[in-house]
């Protein structure tokens, strides 16, 4: 299984418009067979901050998920005029 942790600092304004974008790319992207899990977070104390929480079955999955084209729409198209600043980790499962 491979995880995707992402960091986002929404633009000063652009808050509502990052997580309604986050959202819609999460619902499409929850339809793909191989996504497990991919949530939004937005900071208590800090409405500007977003984390994005993904699971895929595998790298294959990751990569169907990079090609999608709602991915491209929303991930490099749409998100990037929203975001002020951004850390993307991924992960796998251990053992």
């Amino acid at each position: 299984m491979i995880c995707i942790a992402v960091e986002m600092l929404a633009k000063a304004g652009k808050e509502a418009a990052l997580q309604q974008a986050l959202e819609e790319l999460a619902a499409l992207s929850r339809q793909e067979p191989g996504c497990i899990m991919y949530l939004v977070h937005r900071g208590v104390d800090a409405p500007q901050r977003f984390f994005l929480y993904e699971q895929y079955r595998d790298n294959a999955a990751v990569e169907a998920h990079r090609v999608a084209g709602h991915y491209h729409q929303y991930a490099e198209e749409l998100i990037p005029t929203l975001v002020a600043d951004r850390k993307l980790d991924l992960w796998e499962m251990a053992g």
